[in-house]
């Protein structure tokens, strides 16, 4: 399946929005086509209300219309996709200050012609517009920055942006009242197909091929890239980006209150404590006299004794069970108790004594030896008995004691309190403010989102001062995948090697600083780094602070840059001043990937210019190859002017003027009244046709003509002299609304004015009756002319002829 068209355009972002909007305007017969990668339409885009200028970030934040991925050096690279490109999803800062032209002179017309298409709208602070804060911010600002600081109040994409009207001004409007203009979506292109230098077609990744006569590349920096190199024309070495990194400010105020609190102060002293302690030791005891009597006492009607002679000699007995049963009576063990507990053995008794009585005795241990308290029989043993053997102790110990006593006490009490709304009014109002240095090697936004009322967002970030030592390559030819980007902000070249270049960082690190300092002297202070730099204190300490701490704010840099999105210059080397690509007859190229120096802010308004400026590049041309040649001859016979356009444009065209019979004709075709017969026309002369352009000046309080033949100069406000050489054609271009006079009214739009000189160089003329070669003809002439022809007589100094075709 194929499609055929004059133009097609690769990409709906600015470039490609203006590029067809510009050559539509002036090629209203040929057909263009736009191919835009997304799917989703701008119809789409407005049904989600982003074109209220209120939901600037809920459209920046919609994945429908943006798309992202990570760089080689894990930055980020993100997009918009869609009729708008960029511009559907960006802060809406409109820049085109002319401190910015900077590198890109030849764009300046290009950027006044666009500040007339879009009719961006600007904040009027002499108005106290946009608000009493922003107001107040712009002046304090003005107030303290230093000489080489500026301050930049940008245009915003919206209309009535002080009124509850206000919308988004949509790029992709301009285009929808062309019928020449087809956009197609969804359609992502793959490459292009060339032979001899020419570009025959272009293939998409659904396998359509669509042929056109140009083919103008708009894709962005990043694809524009990628669909050439896999169309086999390397590009892509090169590309410039701003890195930039984003801190927020607020403003506090000082509470003071009275607060009551209730303390427990503590009192220590030291207690002493009483414990007994427990015996520690074995127990043991001496079987001798004083424990021996210790077991009688302490035993109820026990009669424990120490045997002396006879045969228990020397051991210790219990004979209590022994009492009632000796054969004299109880009285003769019972006595020994007042012999110290000591039993002695009488000489009358003998062995067989001793063996009658054994049984009742319960043998103990030896007398004056020790044994284990526990192995006493156990009905001697007994509480009070053991505290004497084996008394516990008392221990005295000392300790810290810590006792809370409540107390009462007021004070007076301040604190910072963040300002919960800045009354910046977000929802209404959008970030236009921009501080730079002089020479443009940084810049900073200054933003509010409508969800952050306390804060003021500032981005710090690059300008003109880049490395360019990003890349944009393809990973294959056939896939339809995102190229690998390089960005390398802060990296320079060196004998083939990329190294950190630390002016990079430096520049944003000045940018950090000089801001800072602004911030904090309009009563701001700084939330995202804990930085010893966060009060209004005397500048020459607060310099001296910042001086010491320029190792750790560079560092700050290293961790926190990332991309800002202004891709740009990554096909410059394969491009003509033109805009047209290098070794091809056909392919340009409308974005600013064409740009082969850095700029210096936001990119949606220098691609748009450069797609005005490509756009007029490849019409000019088309125009010198396709000049308009002029070959006329007068026939006396038949008082008759031939005029023949040669242009290779449309087709060539004959125009008769038959001043006799009042009579126009176009080739065959009879323009009015009486049908007349063509025949062969003798050219006998051809003449040269020269242009010139017209416009009105204001000169001593006086409004005069200028002319001039090279445009650029005529726009500002050059004159050139308008000398009528015979025999040559002129082409006169209005440029103003000034009813220029030369014998007829006529004014901007309307046909063009051809003088065709025979004789004299004279221009005033008054009545005449016929028409001869000493004359000369002013005429209007267009396919459907209509209007008043005019024939003047140098030689009589009259009007020799004039008629009107309705």
């Amino acid at each position: 399946m194929s499609k055929n068209y004059d133009y097609i355009i690769v990409g709906g972002g600015p470039s490609g929005i203006l590029t067809a909007y510009n050559i539509a305007k002036n090629r209203p017969y040929n057909n263009i086509l736009i191919l835009e990668k997304n799917e989703k339409t701008l119809e789409d885009y407005v049904n989600k209300d982003h074109d209220e200028i209120a939901n600037w970030f809920s459209a920046q934040s919609d994945m429908d219309f943006q798309y992202s991925f990570q760089s080689e050096d894990e930055k980020s690279v993100w997009m918009g996709k869609g009729l708008g490109g960029g511009s559907l999803i960006f802060g809406l800062q409109y820049i085109d200050q002319d401190k910015l032209i900077k590198n890109h002179e030849y764009l300046k017309p290009y950027f006044k012609e666009l500040e007339e298409i879009v009719k961006a709208e600007r904040y009027n602070y002499e108005n106290n517009e946009p608000n009493k804060n922003w107001k107040e911010l712009y002046d304090n600002i003005n107030k303290n920055k230093d000489e080489n600081t500026l301050l930049m109040n940008n245009k915003v994409y919206g209309t009535n942006i002080n009124n509850e009207k206000r919308k988004r001004v949509q790029l992709g409007d301009l285009l929808k009242d062309f019928k020449n203009i087809t956009i197609e979506y969804g359609k992502s292109v793959k490459n292009i197909n060339i032979k001899d230098k020419n570009a025959d077609y272009l293939t998409t990744f659904d396998g359509i091929k669509y042929y056109a006569g140009k083919i103008i590349m708009c894709a962005g920096a990043i694809q524009t890239p990628a669909i050439l190199q896999r169309s086999g024309i390397d590009c892509g070495n090169k590309l410039y980006d701003h890195a930039g990194f984003t801190l927020t400010y607020s403003k506090f105020k000082t509470i003071s209150k009275e607060v009551t609190t209730t303390k427990q102060v503590p009192k220590t002293e030291t207690v002493e404590k009483k414990e007994i302690e427990e015996y520690q030791g074995t127990k043991t005891l001496k079987l001798d006299r004083e424990n021996i009597k210790l077991l009688n006492i302490n035993n109820t009607d026990k009669y424990i004794y120490n045997v002396n002679g006879g045969p228990g000699d020397g051991k210790v007995y219990d004979f209590t069970s022994w009492v009632n049963r000796h054969p004299g009576g109880a009285y003769r063990i019972k006595k020994w108790t007042s012999n110290d507990y000591q039993l002695n053995w009488p000489s009358t008794h003998g062995l067989s004594r001793w063996n009658s009585g054994i049984n009742s005795l319960k043998y103990i241990g030896i007398y004056n030896k020790e044994i284990n308290y526990d192995k006493l029989p156990p009905n001697l043993q007994n509480k009070s008995i053991e505290n004497k053997l084996f008394p516990s102790k008392e221990v005295v110990t000392s300790e810290e004691v810590t006792t809370y006593e409540t107390v009462t006490s007021t004070e007076t009490v301040t604190s910072d309190e963040k300002i919960e709304d800045l009354s910046f009014e977000p929802e209404k109002y959008i970030g236009h403010l921009q501080t730079r240095d002089n020479h443009l090697t940084w810049q900073t936004y200054y933003s509010t989102i409508s969800f952050l009322k306390d804060s003021l967002i500032l981005t710090y970030a690059q300008s003109t001062n880049l490395s360019g030592n990003g890349s944009v390559k393809i990973q294959n030819k056939e896939e339809d995948v995102n190229p690998i980007v390089t960005l390398n902000h802060f990296m320079d070249n060196k004998e083939d090697k990329l190294e950190e270049n630390e002016d990079y960082i430096n520049d944003l690190v000045d940018c950090f600083i000089v801001n800072h300092k602004l911030l904090l002297s309009n009563g701001y202070k700084l939330n995202d780094i804990p930085l010893p730099i966060n009060e209004n204190i005397p500048e020459q300490q607060l310099d001296i602070l910042l001086d010491q701490l320029r190792d750790t704010l560079k560092n700050i840099v290293r961790q926190q840059a990332n991309s800002i999105y202004h891709y740009h210059g990554s096909t410059a080397e394969i491009v003509d001043k033109y805009n047209k690509v290098n070794n091809t007859d056909n392919i340009y190229i409308g974005d600013i990937s064409t740009f082969s120096k850095p700029w210096g802010g936001s990119t949606s308004v220098p691609a748009a210019a450069n797609g005005l400026y490509t756009s007029k590049n490849i019409m000019i041309e088309e125009d010198k190859n396709n000049k308009i040649l002029w070959k006329y001859s007068i026939d006396e016979d038949e008082n008759t002017l031939v005029v023949i356009q040669i242009n290779k444009l449309d087709k060539n065209k004959i125009y008769k003027l038959d001043f006799e019979n009042n009579k126009l004709t176009y080739d065959v075709k009879v323009i009015e009244e009486v049908e007349i017969e063509e025949k062969e026309e003798t050219i006998t002369e051809s003449y040269e046709v020269l242009r010139y352009y017209v416009k009105t000046i204001e000169e001593d309080g006086k409004t005069n003509f200028i002319f001039n033949s090279n445009l650029d100069d005529i726009n500002k406000n050059i004159k050139e002299e308008l000398i009528l050489i015979p025999n040559n054609i002129y082409i006169i271009e209005n440029l103003d609304d000034n009813n220029f006079n030369v014998g007829t009214d006529w004014k901007k739009n309307d046909s063009e004015v051809f003088i065709i000189s025979n004789a004299n160089n004279e221009l005033k003329v008054n009545n005449a009756s016929s028409i001869n070669k000493n004359e000369t003809i002013i005429f209007s002439l267009t396919e459907n002319f209509k209007g008043n022809f005019y024939c003047f007589s140098y030689t009589n100094k009259e009007i020799i002829n004039r008629f009107n075709i309705n």
